[in-house]
């Protein structure tokens, strides 16, 4: 007879009916070295019996998966593992559950809303019957819908590996899926160090570096993703990963391998063309034609969301937001700057300065790459008549520019909401500490304690008063 240890790692209430008295529930365990997730039902009675009843429902569970695995196991023998920490668990689960179905407090009282009582008119037993028939008229619900068998505090040293791996898998999905990524980041270094060869893991990883800005150990490890899968997916992570921290040409490397094994994988061929945009190479626009006439649509919504706009170059002409917004034709520096936090248009935000910079040639490409394949829904016109002859900032080629256009007060850029806060910030702070320099050069000094004074130092005020005697 051969034996298996189910494990619980996590009980959801999905849906429940008063009427029948039937709840279902889904559930996530380990049995072996699988995890299975299923949709089991069962009754709404007692805490005891829902949990005696659930645990020998998830058994029954269990053994179908395995059969159901296409292996021939005999007869098997299922016992739970970890059985009485695992039936206190979900004991307090379902206690809890039966409390909130019977509107039940901490202290285990009916909760009655309205319960009112008049000593004096007799009115007593009226508001007690109104507090009543509002309570059976209240929906009652269950609040509590999650239980994690094994919580992020809990030691699970004493547990077999395998079932410490899929606890911590769970604990690391949960923050995943709800994208706090700041929290899921500890739990999957612990995954692929107890298993070097999680592919998921190392991608869950990769991304949530990444969304914290971890850009490097990102890198690393959409490497090792790469490596241990070497899928297609894996393969676009990690040229996706290396276009972004510009290291171009690792990336073209992949992307081209790909489109060997893969030809018509376009966003390997857009990947190529972003490279090529970036650079100033003048053969992107061939590619993106083609991708265009294959699937606009697609094309269209892959430029709005991830195509970077940006070049490098060492010679590029720097506008401020009040030469950028006229070389767009705006009235104001507002609409610009809104598109740039808008990622609509490329710029360049530094925030030591608090301040938004354009560049001429990238909002020359810009505008000629939305203008042929119209992702604006109207057409962009330039006005270099508009910088009202800044020859200085349009023709150097150098980021100079700026000071060389800020001739007048119009030509100063405007302020941005970010330069409001900031100056703000800055004009209190000086307003403080100018008070507090006044504050302590008029305050008075302070009293010295009868100790302190000197010996022989007459006392101050009027002399006291001889009593007459008579």
């Amino acid at each position: 007879m051969e034996k298996f240890e189910i494990y619980l790692i996590s009980l959801t209430i999905r849906k429940w009916d008063l009427e029948k008295k039937r709840m279902a529930v889904n559930t996530t365990f380990v049995v072996g070295d699988a995890e299975f997730s299923s949709n089991l039902e069962m009754a709404l009675t007692s805490a005891g019996e829902m949990t005696e009843e659930f645990l020998n429902i998830l058994k029954k569970e269990a053994g179908r998966k395995l059969m159901n695995g296409g292996n021939d196991f005999g007869e098997t023998d299922i016992e739970l593992g970890d059985k009485n920490y695992i039936k206190q668990k979900t004991g307090s689960f379902f206690k809890k559950i039966t409390g909130e179905l019977n509107n039940k407090g901490k202290d285990g009282k009916n909760r009655q809303s309205g319960q009112r009582a008049e000593q004096n008119n007799g009115a007593g037993q009226i508001y007690q019957a109104t507090g009543q028939a509002r309570q059976a008229r209240m929906p009652r619900m269950i609040l509590t819908t999650y239980l994690d068998v094994y919580p992020e505090n809990h030691d699970v040293s004493a547990l077999p590996e395998n079932i410490q791996f899929f606890i911590i898998l769970n604990l690391a999905r949960k923050y995943y899926e709800k994208e706090q990524f700041q929290k899921a980041i500890h739990p999957l270094r612990r995954l692929v160090k107890m298993k070097p060869d999680f592919g998921t893991g190392y991608k869950w990883l990769a991304r949530s570096l990444k969304k914290v800005r971890k850009y490097d150990e990102a890198v690393r490890n959409y490497e090792n993703y790469a490596r241990v899968e070497n899928s297609l997916d894996a393969k676009l992570d990690l040229a996706q990963s290396y276009r972004k921290g510009k290291m171009f040409d690792k990336s073209e490397e992949i992307y081209r391998t790909i489109l060997n094994d893969y030809p018509d994988e376009k966003e390997a061929k857009i990947g190529i063309a972003q490279i090529k945009y970036a650079r100033q190479e003048e053969d992107y626009l061939p590619i993106l034609d083609s991708l265009y006439q294959e699937n606009s649509d697609w094309m269209r919504e892959w430029m709005r969301k991830e195509f970077n706009f940006r070049i490098y170059s060492q010679s590029k002409t720097l506008l401020t937001p009040v030469q950028a917004s006229r070389y767009l034709g705006f009235d104001k520096a507002f609409e610009i700057t809104q598109m740039a936090f808008r990622n609509e248009v490329p710029s360049h935000f530094n925030p030591s300065r608090a301040r938004i910079n354009f560049f001429r040639e990238e909002l020359d490409r810009w505008a000629e790459v939305v203008n042929r394949f119209n992702l604006m829904g109207h057409e962009v016109v330039l006005h270099p008549e508009n910088l009202n002859g800044d020859a200085a900032a349009v023709a150097s080629g150098s980021q100079k520019g700026q000071s060389a256009g800020a001739k007048s007060d119009e030509d100063k850029p405007e302020s941005t909401r970010v330069e409001e806060i900031i100056r703000y910030i800055r004009e209190t702070r000086a307003r403080r500490e100018a008070m507090g320099q006044v504050t302590n050069k008029t305050r008075r000094p302070a009293r010295k304690s009868p100790t302190q004074k000197k010996a022989g130092q007459k006392k101050r005020g009027r002399p006291k008063k001889e009593k007459k005697t008579t």
